[in-house]
């Protein structure tokens, strides 16, 4: 969104709210009926631009991004095109990549930010029903082609689709599910068991992607949007009986740390608020409570009550749910279809950060990525210095410069900052943002003077471009680095005016990172551990062959015979998500067909499966990969999607290492591998 565009909208909003004390982390709000969108069944928000939100209606999909000023029809989704949307996830590095659920016509997804969708699934790959109660990107896929859909009472199982949409995996067949969350490899779920018919509701948890799940709190009943997790890795749970759950150990144990009694929360969700270390915990009952912010994560007295002008009450009968947008500046509330929304007061005295955000709101870390190209384009230039230039050299320089300075753009973005002063923008001395979070400066000026994507001079509207420094970040003490890569990081933004008062409010941004190639062995290090005679699977021999580190898989018995990245069980195993080849080196014992395949040895906290996973075995010959095994060192590049069997997760999370076997009736040889790498 340009700079006027987003002016206007936040002076509308500006305009409606009232005067208030001084801010504080749990801020005042004003509540407000939106009229001109009737019928509203549910909101979602983007998850790091808080100008950016939808809602569904009879008449299908609308869209904000002036924070709930104006909203408009998303053409693509409407009711006569998709039905009634039902749930909605929006991927947090791509604004393009979104994907909506439907009542009875499955998943659809839009890489064109909204303006056109295909159904994801048809035949035989398809999710487990048609209805979708509950969709999420899984951010642990570094590609985000990773998509979980639950069903309700419509369907048992979740679906998961890991290249979005062409093939589907279906878990956890034998319980319903609802609204989930998940951390790692843990997912926390609302939930049934299908032998109790849907009637007994509670709390359920895979430690395995989803694979393998348990029934931790049988007989609760949970509320719509129940499940939450702050950032300290804390899981959440509200019921329609008045609590709240926290565990603090991945979901295996729950305890009680708040109870009201004749209280039903329907909604939780957590949001960011005045500065980069606040996070709100909001609960909503429509009957009694209405709305109540937490900002000790949900401990100890602070509770505060945010309702006054929102309706509360027993008149509530359909569609109460709330959301939040991402910096917590504005709250959705939908109540027997019509959607109130509440907006954060302004000071009486005083400056005000009425909005915060970062555009665009995902930054991309591709360092390596970066480094390489440099490289590139010095590598032609050196060319070019080392004599008379030819055409052919120039137009290498001009397009690894335009492949450089592509890569360096995804490492900029803008933080933009709409101040209000009861006695007009001159009043605002200096607005700063704490660019900590990146390893940058903590108190970086931001203008208003027409020249900084600021707007117009003097309208209220202080911005500056930011060229994040990967360079800065990594020096950072590890302590310092208070938000975990890649997920959503909060900057404090902060606003002084000439009579010494302040005000801060926090703008959020995704902070992601492109896949990284992987070269095993830390340090030129190959190790493997000793085989022994009763090992169920023989293991390889970490070997010098000559200078190199290398491998050594002895066939004196059926393998496949395992050899590991490293010698460390955690330390050296690899998420390959995202990653597209493997290429090696190999040589061995001639004419004779050999198999290659990667392993894992999943772990996830407690949950531990001591039984390796193996991908496909790939004919190295047969295959096309060789003509032949030689005594001679080979290189070998493999797509590691032709390894990968559908429905096993762990090989993607904890790829441990390769393994080498000989085909029925092979012989015994002996094997070297060597120069392992894995490219995106």
């Amino acid at each position: 969104m340009n700079a006027s565009r987003w002016v206007i909208g936040i002076l509308v909003l500006a305009g409606i709210l009232r005067p208030a004390g001084a801010q504080n982390d749990l801020p005042d709000l004003t509540w407000a009926v939106y009229k001109d969108l009737p019928n509203v069944r549910k909101v979602f928000c983007h998850p790091s631009d808080p100008l950016v939100a939808w809602a569904t209606q009879a008449a299908g999909l609308f869209k904000t991004v002036d924070a709930g000023a104006t909203w408009k029809p998303v053409a693509a989704a409407s009711a006569e095109a998709v039905g009634e949307v039902t749930a909605l996830a929006c991927c947090a590095a791509d604004d393009n990549r979104l994907v909506i659920g439907t009542e009875s016509k499955g998943l659809l997804l839009s890489t064109d930010a909204g303006k056109t969708f295909k159904r994801m699934g048809a035949g035989k790959e398809k999710p487990a029903h048609a209805h979708i109660a509950f969709v999420r990107f899984d951010h642990t896929d570094p590609s985000w082609r990773t998509v979980m859909a639950t069903h309700g009472l419509r369907g048992a199982g979740i679906s998961i689709t890991r290249d979005l949409g062409q093939t589907w995996d279906i878990q956890a067949t034998d319980r319903y599910l609802t609204s989930f969350f998940k951390r790692a490899g843990t997912l926390v779920a609302s939930g049934a068991l299908v032998e109790t018919e849907g009637r007994v509701w509670g709390i359920h948890r895979s430690g395995f992607d989803g694979q393998r799940w348990e029934e931790y709190k049988p007989g609760i009943r949970p509320g719509g949007g129940s499940t939450a997790m702050l950032r300290w890795n804390d899981f959440y749970y509200s019921t329609l009986d008045g609590e709240v759950l926290m565990s603090e150990n991945d979901g295996r144990t729950w305890r009680t740390i708040s109870k009201s009694d004749g209280t039903a929360w329907v909604s939780l969700l957590f949001t960011h608020g005045a500065t980069d270390q606040t996070e709100i915990l909001a609960t909503y009952d429509p009957h009694r409570r209405g709305l109540v912010l937490n900002n000790r994560r949900g401990r100890g007295g602070s509770d505060a009550a945010r309702s006054k002008g929102l309706y509360v009450g027993p008149f509530v009968k359909s569609g109460a749910s709330c959301q939040a947008n991402a910096n917590g500046t504005v709250y959705y509330i939908v109540l027997n279809n019509s959607l109130w929304i509440g907006r954060r007061a302004l000071a009486a005295k005083g400056p005000t950060v009425v909005q915060a955000r970062c555009e665009p709101a995902t930054l991309w870390l591709q360092t390596a990525a970066m480094t390489r190209a440099g490289r590139q384009l010095h590598a032609a230039i050196a060319t070019a210095a080392s004599g008379a230039p030819s055409d052919a050299v120039v137009l290498d320089i001009s397009r690894n410069f335009r492949n450089y300075n592509d890569h360096k753009k995804t490492m900029e973005f803008t933080v933009q900052a709409q101040v209000h002063h009861p006695k007009g923008p001159r009043a605002v001395k200096a607005v700063t943002v704490n660019l900590g979070l990146l390893g940058g400066e903590r108190a970086a000026a931001l203008f208003d003077d027409g020249k900084h994507a600021d707007g117009k001079a003097g309208d209220g509207l202080w911005a500056r471009p930011i060229r994040f420094s990967p360079a800065g970040f990594s020096a950072l003490p590890r302590s310092d680095r208070r938000s975990p890569l890649p997920g959503l990081g909060a900057m404090t933004v902060t606003a002084a005016d000439t009579a010494g008062a302040s005000a801060s409010w926090s703008a959020v941004v995704s902070i992601q990172r492109f896949p990284t190639p992987i070269a095993p062995f830390p340090g030129g290090r190959a190790s493997a551990p000793d085989h022994r005679a009763e090992e169920p699977v023989p293991r390889c021999e970490a070997r010098t062959d000559g200078h190199e580190q290398a491998m050594l898989a002895r066939a004196t018995r059926p393998g496949p015979w395992l050899a590991m990245w490293g010698k460390g069980f955690r330390e050296f195993s690899f998420d390959i998500s995202g990653l597209k080849t493997i290429s090696f080196e190999i040589k061995g014992s001639p004419n004779q067909e050999l198999h290659f395949q990667i392993y894992d040895l999943y772990t996830s906290g407690a949950d531990v499966m001591d039984e390796p996973h193996l991908s496909r075995p790939i004919a190295l010959i047969g295959g096309g990969y060789l003509k032949s095994i030689t005594p001679a060192y080979q290189k070998v590049r493999i797509p590691i999607k032709a390894l990968l069997p559908k429905g096993v997760l762990f090989l993607r999370r904890m790829a441990q290492g390769v393994a080498l076997s000989a085909p029925k009736g092979g012989k015994a040889g002996a094997y070297y591998i060597r120069n392992i790498r894995l490219d995106p």
